[in-house]
């Protein structure tokens, strides 16, 4: 069971209750008097209905509601609150609390939380939740998730209802509520963002490094969101980076609560076609991870899985990941701040056009920087991703001014951090240029993906899409930084499965390995790129475009694999 922290980084010290565990389990049509009636199924919390852990597995059918019911035992004490997470609920929630209705949450990628204190009673209380996931809507956020019956292509089983962790944190009445800590290695500053409950109580601060206390300050702030800057440029500190992956401690105590959460220095920027990290330039070398698990589908079985691919992918010479069309983990986040690893964070993006799919999309990004902003893993935010569920970007304007707006409101919300605008092609107003380029190493394809390769405008003006161009009309801007953030997806089938895709069918271990050596060196050939993302990191159910299996086994020995990455050195 995941019974750990849900969030790592931002722990009270009076804990918490994990709510993970079996629940009673229904799908809406089998129970219409909800939240009254009985629920005859059992599943296991946070995996989804349609995988395998969950105790359900029903992956061919399709259900629009999901109905979720579990008692736990709450002991109420004068001062203290009670506040209820829900880290991930796909698409949209109400959830009863003894059977009145307490709180409503629309958005599947990120967690929200709300005080029971209103609804419970000493001793034992009832929890409800009802999730609605329509399963055939192509206008809601659904990433990965095919709107068929079973997954193929590039499209992947659905997740529906709860898929991430549920927790209970009983609080003192005055506490914060998020704790988040952004630092800056250049400035020598830490941009602090608090949000507590209101009071007038000082917040103490200190930030601790591995000899102890090297900061301390009383901060008094009023309301319930508090932005402050400290200024740390008398103290002697060292820098985040992939390779040296140093990280301090920041304290907070308000009241009787106390809060810890992790803190790394480190700058990243756009500049002359470079990216810049802590001010120097830094080639970029990522692998598309789409975050599926064997058995857990979005959920990963054990927050170790976490670390084992991360630390897969820098066996291989990969210093990140672009996390594909999902919200990374804090799990996740937590091990790649702590072992050193670029992350660019994504949300599923819808796959047709609508008012109700774009908004329901950008109202997510505020949440989604919120539980970013304090990872010095994390370097950028791609809301939108090959044009999908804004196809018409490059005809409609309502679709093009809906994707510089979302860009403009993540820029507004966290300046610190670099913007994918539109990752793949058609880009508008964006901070990086991402390029896809499935070119297979062929003869045909072969010496026409190095000639786009080799300049900026011969990749503009012959992209390797032909009816996507690189930019959307009126938005060239060859000073930005060109990065191949899709390419190669060579499939080779290690376990000779059937009903597999790919992009390149190879059929033995010595080809997959060649083949491979001759992308990575035409992509070293670039005299302009500053980084790129290889299709990808693992592969997920059908899909056999990996460089590890979908249980992660290597289809290559990892130091022939990051012999041939460093090849690609700029």
């Amino acid at each position: 069971m995941r019974d750990e922290c849900p969030r790592p980084d931002m722990i009270h010290s009076s804990g918490y209750l994990s709510l993970n565990g079996p629940w009673e389990f229904a799908f809406g049509e089998e129970c219409p008097g909800f939240p009254g009636g009985e629920l005859h199924r059992t599943i296991e919390v946070p995996f989804a209905p349609e995988c395998d852990l969950s105790g359900i597995g029903d992956r061919k059918g399709f259900h629009d509601y999901f109905l979720y019911r579990k008692d736990i035992d709450v002991a109420l004490k004068e001062g203290y609150v009670h506040r209820l997470t829900f880290m991930g609920v796909d698409f949209s929630a109400e959830v009863y609390v003894n059977g009145r209705k307490a709180y409503e949450h629309t958005g599947g990628a990120v967690a929200f939380s709300f005080l029971l204190d209103p609804y419970l009673k000493n001793g034992r209380n009832e929890i409800a939740l009802r999730a609605y996931d329509p399963p055939r809507e192509k206008d809601v956020p659904r990433g990965k998730q095919y709107w068929k019956e079973e997954s193929e292509i590039i499209w992947y089983t659905r997740t529906s209802g709860i898929y991430r962790s549920v927790y209970l944190e009983t609080l003192p009445a005055d506490h914060v509520v998020f704790l988040s800590a952004n630092g800056s290695f250049l400035k020598k500053s830490v941009d602090l963002r608090i949000e507590k409950t209101k009071g007038d109580l000082p917040l103490e601060l200190s930030v601790c490094g591995d000899n102890g206390e090297i900061y301390a300050e009383t901060l008094q702030i009023e309301d319930e969101y508090g932005d402050k800057t400290l200024d740390l440029r008398d103290l002697p500190l060292k820098p985040w980076t992939p390779e040296t992956p140093n990280l301090y401690r920041l304290r907070v105590r308000y009241g009787e609560d106390e809060v810890e959460t992790r803190l790394g220095f480190r700058d990243v920027a756009a500049e002359d076609g470079k990216v810049l990290l802590n001010g120097r330039p830094y080639f970029q070398k990522l692998a598309l991870d789409q975050g599926y698990y064997p058995g857990g589908n979005l959920t990963a079985p054990a927050k170790e899985d976490f670390l084992r691919d991360i630390i897969l992918a820098k066996q291989m010479g990969f210093n990140g990941v672009r996390v594909h069309q999902k919200t990374p983990d804090p799990w996740f986040l937590h091990y790649a701040d702590e072992v050193g690893f670029l992350v660019w964070c994504e949300s599923p993006s819808c796959f047709e056009y609508s008012k109700r799919g774009f908004r329901a999309l950008e109202e997510q990004w505020p949440a989604i920087v919120r539980e970013c902003f304090g990872h010095p893993s994390v370097v950028a935010y791609t809301p939108n991703n090959e044009s999908w569920g804004i196809d018409g970007i490059s005809k409609n304007r309502e679709e093009l001014d809906a994707a510089e707006r979302l860009y403009r409101k993540i820029k507004q919300i966290d300046p610190t951090r670099l913007v994918v605008s539109n990752d793949g092609w058609e880009n508008p107003v964006t901070d990086l240029v991402g390029i896809h380029d499935y070119s297979d190493p062929t003869p045909e394809k072969y010496l026409p993906f190095l000639q786009r390769l080799s300049s900026k405008e011969n990749m503009v003006v012959n992209p390797p899409n032909a009816d996507r161009p690189i930019f959307a009309p009126g938005r060239a801007d060859l000073a930005k930084p060109f990065l191949l953030t899709e390419y190669g997806g060579i499939s080779y089938n290690a376990d000779k499965s059937d009903k597999t895709w790919g992009y390149g069918k190879q059929e033995d271990q010595a080809g997959f390995i060649e083949r491979y050596r001759k992308t990575q060196e035409a992509v070293a050939s670039s005299p302009y790129l500053a980084g790129y993302c290889y299709t990808q990191l693992y592969d997920v159910e059908q899909e056999i475009n990996g460089l590890l299996t979908f249980e992660r086994k290597p289809k290559a020995p990892l130091e022939t694999l990051r012999k041939i990455n460093e090849m690609v050195s700029k």
